[in-house]
């Protein structure tokens, strides 16, 4: 029993000492001591005890290979699981780490709990805040392979959730960051399965895996999952994509392969080895496209061209993840010229340096090739060298037609604050826009704007750049001497020198220009001169221009300006249309501007406008804002006001005008006149935070709107009266209405509203009633008559950026007259149908007396399409300033993506052309050609709609020509072709059919004729012979011209066959050579010799003088009495010829007074004078 109790005590001891062990300070602080003892770690304990909750503020273990410390730790055991044979815990811990040669694992607020078994260990959850990984192996290329060994563990572990906020990596230089990790998943034995492991990237986006591993053998897995890419930062080729993966094999020899369907289709293989230190990988990869990718979505700086790839792009990448990688890479490209732009090379990688060899840029369409190398430097200070070499490559067609050849070197160099970039050795010649291009020499600019030394001279395009830089001066002289080669609305020539510092703190600036324009505005001569002196802190301005305006009104303005940045003042001087004298005095002090406009007079065609009261204008840099007092212009008949400027990140602004709108007649075209009284009001106000305020008033009553022609023609419309009103109501809508009342009635009415934001859907309505189309007849000057009603209602729904178009509108009794032509249009019928951007017009009207009709389908968005069906017959069409046809067509006519097509057939049943030399062809202009005038000023640009045309243009038996040189009949089948990039191309036949040729000053007879075209309309094939009859001597003689015009065939020929100078007297004399042949000959060679006289420059600078017209040289008479001759008409109705006799002395003077087209008085003095009263008429 002794025994009994002595075991039941020593058992309770037992277990008062594991008690007073696990579960107090004291005996947990001892467990601690004694672990420290046995093996290689340290503690540092804070309270508490093992069953319980313990605190360590610090804890450590130290492998041979691997140091673990944590700190801040709290470990809790849970001692009722102890009944179930299990231990459950939580563990928190402010921070850990785990480090080992290469590398290490830190973290912060980590949490864990689970249970454990005696043949497993359950983590129910994992939470980690922040962890990082870092890899540094750069510096270890000696390292021996890792040898995966077989881990076997003895316990299933099972992770069911683990969750980490942000995860940072670390692998030698680069760095990524991971977001919102997860992974659950089981490790058995060898056998590890990972059910789900998710984590995202900012950088690249979102990936998912599932998989298994056996860590045994090499360790061999198998892993499926998906990355989708939705990071913007990888835009445009792989944002928002869906990427799938595998991974295969053991880890020394692990094979990966990633598709990825869209555009582009995406495909990779790779293979990696995960036991070496550099990890060394083998890849290949494709990128294909269904069809031509335009680079210019994807890239900003492409976005003007068409330049597209056209797929597909391929390479391959090898070497060591955290060494050296080498790429190779192939592409095509298309656009801008170039049917299939080869590109490939090399690129190297070695951190931190990447070399770029060979890389080629080949077209075998443009025989282009361009040779691209250099090496950039990474690591601060950065640095990038390269160079480009080329025995040939045209340039993109958006930049401009041409091709250089040659070389240039560059540099770029920096640091974190400040950066140079240098072209150095250039040498590049060629041609660009068919003009001779050589640029030459060496330039640069670094961060600072200071220009680095170096010499450079180009010539491009028509333009010249010479730039002398040295160490502390720059000289820079720019010409150009046609401003239409760079822009094509635009013409002039321009000469700029600078001279100064480097640095440009100083700089002296001359300019001058002549014959500027755009568009219709003109400007005959500018002036520039100016300098200025950031350090001496004075500028000054001086520019004079000459001759601005447009064709109606010109005017002058000399601008002077200087001073210093803290006192200055400007003056415009103005004359011409415009006449006045504006002053500005102004100054700036510590970041606030402060004016004053003087008080000023302009004078106007309309009268003159006047500013009574100075204004003072105020500009703040650091608010932004610019500001000026009330202030008003005047004129006697209207005054415009502004009541309120502020304008700036707050604004205030209110405007005002009242008055009789004449007083704007100045801004109208010539001839057009304006009556009416006109007040407008309109508010806006902002500031940060709050909604923009706007509210608008315009209207104007009694307006009449007149327009003169000339010849005591006019124009003339009428409105009781138009308004317009705009407010801006507190949920941000913009509220629009308005009006226009003719004749009692609201022929227009405007109701709808505007959004706040544009992307929400707008409202807006139009609704016509019956409204006069001779409204807008002073609008259109090209218009001599516009008449017409047009009902009908309008409406635009949907985003403000890209509104939806509805539309019924018809217009009835509709007429249309040119200025420039008589062929009127009348009783025009159209209506026009648009359902949310799509519908159909049709229309029926008279065409110069014959009927027409159109129809087809109407697109308006997201751009214009139109197909119309246009048929028609009988139209009498003139064409000034005598000619005229009578035609009928069945066409075809389309537009769409700026392009319009015609094909169809036109009949001309009969006409006539009168003209006094034959019109020049039609023929398309290459878009890289500028038609000047003789001071080399562009007359005709680029036509920005291209035409593709396939249309017969048949004519009929009854077509006359008919001028002073030729009276022909003829007729055939045309076919005219072009395409938008090809010249207009006819092919067919023209025959003659009859007719009269004059030539060698007599009337020859057409017999047959020939005009055949087989491409090129400026040069027919042709095959036309006319004669004439000489009856008393029973011969005929004629004259045939054969082959093409460009290189045509004279012949002269006569039946009977008889030399040339016999057939050629009888030709211009009508006689043949007398035995004498001295006289023949000088009557022959006169009648020769006066035709090609009345050809010379001396003729026509005659034609050219004032009252007098139609002087030609020539030959009169026949037989004995030939005379020299020389006529001409003064005024319209007197006609003089003088001849001097060949082979009798005697001279002929005889006058003509035309008293009507067919009824003139003729007085003839010779050796006989005589006065005769002729009347002609015509026998038909």
């Amino acid at each position: 029993m002794r025994a009994v109790y002595a075991t039941l005590a020593l058992l309770a001891a037992m277990l008062l000492v594991l008690w007073l062990l696990l579960f107090s300070d004291a005996g947990t602080r001892r467990l601690i001591a004694w672990a420290e003892g046995i093996a290689p770690v340290q503690f540092e304990y804070t309270s508490g005890s093992l069953f319980g909750q313990l605190r360590l503020a610090r804890a450590e273990l130290s492998l041979e290979a691997v140091d673990i410390s944590l700190s801040g730790v709290t470990l809790s055991l849970e001692p009722g699981c102890l009944w179930v044979s299990e231990v459950c815990f939580d563990l928190a811990m402010e921070r850990g780490r785990v480090a080992w040669q290469g590398g290490d694992w830190q973290h912060q607020d980590a949490r864990l709990s689970g249970t454990a078994r005696r043949d497993a260990i359950s983590i129910a959850r994992v939470e980690l805040v922040q962890g990082e990984l870092t890899l540094d192996t750069a510096d270890e290329p000696g390292e021996e392979a890792f040898v995966p060994p077989e881990l076997v563990l003895p316990l299933a572990l099972e992770i069911d959730s683990l969750s980490a906020q942000r995860i940072d990596l670390n692998i030698n230089a680069a760095r990524i960051s991971l977001t919102d990790a997860s992974l659950a998943g089981r490790w058995s034995g060898a056998d590890v399965s990972l059910v789900q492991l998710s984590v995202s990237s900012p950088e690249l986006g979102g990936l998912r895996a599932s998989g298994t591993a056996q860590l045994a053998d090499g360790w061999p897995l198998s892993l499926d999952g998906n990355i989708v890419s939705d990071s913007a930062a990888l835009e445009p080729i792989a944002g928002e994509r869906d990427i799938s993966f595998n991974a295969v094999g053991p880890i020394d020899d692990l094979h990966l392969a990633m598709s990825s369907p869209g555009e582009p289709d995406a495909k990779a293989t790779a293979q990696i080895d995960l036991t070496q230190p550099q990890l060394p990988y083998a890849a290949q990869w494709t990128l294909t496209w269904a069809e031509p990718m335009p680079l210019g979505n994807q890239v900003a700086a492409l976005a003007a061209t068409d330049l597209a790839v056209a797929g597909p792009v391929s390479g391959t990448v090898q070497g060591a993840v955290l060494g050296e990688h080498r790429a190779d890479f192939s592409a095509t490209l298309q656009g801008e010229g170039y049917s299939g732009l080869a590109v490939s090379g090399r690129l190297q990688w070695l951190a931190p340096e990447l070399q770029i060899s060979d890389v080629y840029f080949r077209d075998s369409g443009t025989d282009s090739e361009l040779l691209l190398s250099g090496v950039a430097h990474a690591e601060i200070p950065w640095r990038v060298e390269g160079e480009l070499h080329s025995a040939g490559f045209a340039l993109p067609v958006s930049l401009a037609p041409g091709r250089l050849n040659g070389r240039l070197q560059f540099t770029a160099a920096g640091d974190e604050t400040v950066w140079s970039v240098q072209v150095a050795d250039m040498a590049l010649d060629g041609e660009v826009a068919a003009l001779p291009a050589h640029l030459e020499g060496a330039a640069g600019v670094s961060s600072e704007g200071a220009l680095l030394p170096g010499s450079l001279t180009a010539v491009v395009n028509g333009a010249a750049l010479d730039a002398q830089i040295t160490k502390d001066e720059v000289r820079i002289e720019v010409s150009v001497d046609d401003l239409a080669r760079w822009l094509p609305e635009g013409r002039g020539q321009l000469a700029l020198s600078a001279e100064g510092g480097t640095k440009l703190t100083a700089l002296k600036i001359n300019g001058k220009a002549t014959g500027l324009a755009y568009n219709d505005l003109k400007i005959g001569q500018a002036d520039l001169r100016g300098e200025y002196d950031l350090p001496g802190a004075h500028f000054r301005v001086d520019l004079k221009a000459a001759d601005i305006g447009t064709a109606e009104r010109r005017f002058g303005a000399h601008l002077t300006t200087g001073g210093s940045v803290a006192a200055h003042q400007a003056r415009v001087r103005l004359d011409g249309a415009v006449a006045g004298d504006l002053r500005l005095q102004g100054t700036f002090v510590e970041g606030q501007w402060r004016g004053t406009l003087a008080p000023a007079q302009l004078e106007t065609a309309a009268g003159p406008w006047q500013l009574r009261d100075p204004v003072t204008l105020a500009y703040s840099a650091a608010e932004q804002e610019f500001s000026a007092s009330p202030n008003c212009w005047y004129h006697s008949h209207f005054e415009v006001c502004a009541e309120q400027l502020i304008v700036g990140e707050r604004g205030d602004v209110a405007l005002a005008m009242a008055g009789n709108i004449r007083a704007l007649e100045a801004a109208l075209p010539p001839g057009m006149r304006l009556r009416g009284q006109v007040q407008g009001r309109a508010t806006a106000r902002w500031q940060p935070g709050q909604a923009l305020q706007v509210e608008g008033l315009l209207s104007g009553e009694n307006l009449q709107v007149v327009r003169r022609y000339g010849m005591g023609e006019q124009v003339r419309a009428h409105y009781e009266k138009i308004a317009l009103h705009a407010k801006r109501q507190d949920s941000g809508e913009l509220l629009l209405s308005g009006l226009v009342r003719r004749d009692g009635r609201d022929v227009v009415l405007l109701e709808g509203s505007l959004p706040s934001d544009q992307a929400d859907a707008m409202q807006l309505g139009v609704k016509v009633d019956a409204l006069n189309m001779t409204s807008f007849s002073p609008w259109f000057p090209q218009l001599s008559s516009l008449e017409g009603r047009l009902s009908g209602t309008a409406e635009l729904a949907g985003p403000v950026t890209s509104p939806l178009v509805s539309a019924d509108l018809s217009l009835v009794d509709g007429r249309v007259l040119m200025v420039t032509n008589p062929t009127e249009l009348s009783d025009l019928a159209l209506q026009l149908m648009l359902r949310e951007g799509e519908g159909d017009i049709r229309g029926e009207a008279i065409l110069g007396g014959g009927d027409v009709e159109f129809q087809g389908p109407l697109t308006v968005q997201p751009e214009l399409t139109l197909q119309l069906a246009v048929t028609g017959g009988r139209h009498q069409v003139l064409m000034p300033p005598a000619s005229e046809l009578l035609v009928s067509e069945t066409l075809e006519i389309g537009y769409a993506q700026r392009q319009l097509s015609i094909s169809g057939e036109v009949m001309v049943h009969e006409g006539v052309l009168r003209h006094e030399q034959l019109p020049a062809g039609s023929v398309a202009i290459s878009n890289d050609v500028v038609i000047v005038d003789a001071q080399g000023n562009a007359l005709l640009n680029e036509s920005p709609i291209a035409v593709d045309a396939d249309v017969w243009v048949r004519v009929r038996d009854r077509f006359r020509v008919e001028g002073e040189a030729v009276q022909a009949v003829l007729g055939g089948d045309l076919k005219l072709v072009q395409t938008p990039t090809t010249p207009l191309q006819v092919f067919g036949t023209l025959n003659l059919l009859g007719g009269e040729l004059r030539a060698y000053q007599q009337r020859l007879s057409i017999q047959r004729g020939t005009i055949a075209f087989s491409g090129p309309p400026e040069n027919p094939e042709l095959d036309i012979g006319a004669e004439r009859e000489i009856r008393v001597d029973d011969v005929t003689v004629g004259a045939r011209l054969t082959g093409t015009l460009d290189d045509a065939e004279l012949e002269v020929y006569s039946n009977p066959v008889m030399s040339q100078s016999e057939a050629m007297s009888y030709l211009v004399r009508g006689r043949g050579l007398d035995a004498g042949a001295g006289a023949d000959g000088t009557a022959l060679a006169l009648a020769v010799g006066a035709d090609v006289v009345n050809r010379s420059g001396i003729v026509n600078e005659l034609n050219r003088m004032p009252l007098i017209s139609d002087v030609a040289f020539g030959t009169s008479g026949s037989e004995d009495d030939t005379a020299a001759t020389v006529s001409g008409y003064i005024g319209n109705r007197i006609y003089v010829s003088y001849g001097v006799g060949i082979y009798e002395p005697i001279n002929v003077f005889t006058a003509r007074l035309y008293l009507q087209s067919r009824l003139w008085l003729e007085v003839v003095s010779r050796l006989e004078s005589s006065v005769d009263l002729y009347y002609s008429f015509d026998i038909r």
